[in-house]
């Protein structure tokens, strides 16, 4: 009888360890006592979840904390589809979240010797070497002139090369570029639709004039993320997808991150829901200044568009461990997959004072990073992390938040455009909150 009951307590403690193992990984908790954390406090990101549900402007979330390189809050909220609830194991769509990937892996090839900064892009892709810039003159009227001086790498990272958006804000300029790029075929969004390999994008680009000179101005861009991208190719020899896998993803073990999900993960992928206050689920695609977006890109009609600035999909276990390697200035589990150094020029401000912004970063930006360099908040904005924390997010409200500081990130994935941002931010301060030393 004692024997049974012996096999009986290590069968049900077997289940206890088990609790957090999920689809294959394992992903181990502690006890946020056990790293300077406290767990009432945690208790907040609940009620901001709940909350949330109520007032629906989610359908449902994952939130990852993390200190001192452990996970202390792992959990999931809401439905991830009608009456399909939210699981820790679901693959979000992580859109603008894939920029900081693919700049670090150009920064891996600058760790190498590949190029420098300050290179010219045109010295490996000859197309940028006479690029035009869109100007009004003292008429009103648009006029095509040279380029000051060459786009360069430090350009493209920084998004300060005068590469444009199909939904950069309107201006007479602006306006010009995007019909620009809707005529040359550029693909600046997410849609299923689109036909364009990276070099075929790249070169399509290089047809269309800038939106101002190299190094005046800092714009959110997509087309600069697939010239990084396409850099990727000609210096590693491999498309990007493998470069990824082989360089990124598998030293990270970063086992479940794709541009197209495999066809037996779909069942995993929330469905995206918008309008707050309703959540009507989206099926359909919709446009984006000249480009479109929505969710069906996910499902991969023509699988040959790599989009760097938004096309990665994962879980949130798996984009935690890119962001403990930045946090750990290059290193997970004792392997190195970034430069200490590559890591500190990614995560220090890039940007000069007083540039003029087309599209305005909620604080600083580095490569591929937004940044916040003091204590203060910045006017009309809702991002917050601490002095010196950085991340970024993704159009369907997924968000990422390192604190080198407190030692923290955070993690605040759901499937809502862009309405979630606030919601996000609220938990990464209520994980700030219950740091106690």
């Amino acid at each position: 009888m004692k024997k049974v009951f012996q096999v009986t307590c290590l069968f049900f403690l077997s289940l206890l360890l088990m609790s957090t193992v999920t689809w294959g990984q394992q992903v181990p908790t502690v006890k946020p006592e056990s790293v300077g954390m406290s767990s009432q406090m945690l208790g907040n990101i609940d009620k901001l979840a709940e909350q949330a549900l109520k007032e629906k402007l989610i359908k449902g979330a994952v939130v990852l904390v993390a200190r001192h390189g452990k996970i202390i809050y792992f959990k999931a909220f809401g439905d991830a589809n009608e009456g399909k609830p939210m699981k820790t194991n679901a693959i979000f769509r992580l859109a603008s979240m894939s920029k900081p990937i693919v700049a670090s892996a150009l920064m891996q090839l600058w760790g190498q010797g590949r190029f420098q900064l300050r290179d010219p892009v045109s010295k490996y892709i000859p197309e940028f070497k006479d690029l035009k810039v869109a100007e009004l003159d003292a008429n009103g009227q648009i006029k095509l002139v040279p380029t000051k001086r060459q786009i360069t790498i430090h350009d493209l990272l920084s998004f300060t090369s005068g590469l444009s958006a199909t939904s950069a804000p309107h201006s007479p300029v602006n306006d010009y570029v995007a019909k620009a790029y809707a005529e040359a075929r550029v693909q600046d969004g997410m849609s299923e639709t689109y036909t364009n390999n990276l070099a075929q994008n790249v070169k399509a680009i290089t047809k269309c004039p800038l939106a101002y000179q190299p190094g005046e101005a800092w714009m959110y861009s997509n087309v600069s993320m697939d010239t990084i991208a396409y850099l990727v190719e000609i210096f590693s020899g491999k498309t990007l997808d493998k470069y990824l896998a082989e360089n990124l993803f598998g030293p990270l073990k970063m086992t479940e991150v794709w541009f197209y999900p495999p066809e037996k993960t779909f069942p995993r992928i929330p469905a995206v829901y918008d309008k707050p206050g309703v959540l009507e689920k989206v099926t359909a695609e919709w446009a984006a200044g000249t480009g479109l977006v929505g969710g069906l890109f996910t499902f991969g009609k023509n699988k040959v568009y790599f989009n760097p600035s938004g096309g990665l999909h994962g879980t949130t276990y798996d984009y935690y461990r890119f962001a403990q390697m930045m946090l750990n200035k290059g290193t997970l589990d004792g392997v190195r997959v970034l430069s200490r150094q590559a890591v500190e020029v990614m995560t220090t401000v890039q940007v000069g004072e007083g540039m003029r912004t087309y599209i305005n970063s909620n604080n600083k930006w580095g490569y591929g990073l937004d940044i916040q360099d003091d204590v203060n908040m910045r006017p009309l904005r809702d991002w917050y992390g601490g002095k010196g924390s950085y991340g970024w997010r993704g159009f369907f409200s997924t968000m990422w938040f390192v604190n080198p500081t407190n030692d923290t990130v955070v993690l605040a994935m759901t499937q809502t455009p862009r309405n979630a941002y606030p919601w996000g931010v609220k938990v990464n301060i209520a994980a700030g909150s219950a740091v106690n030393n």
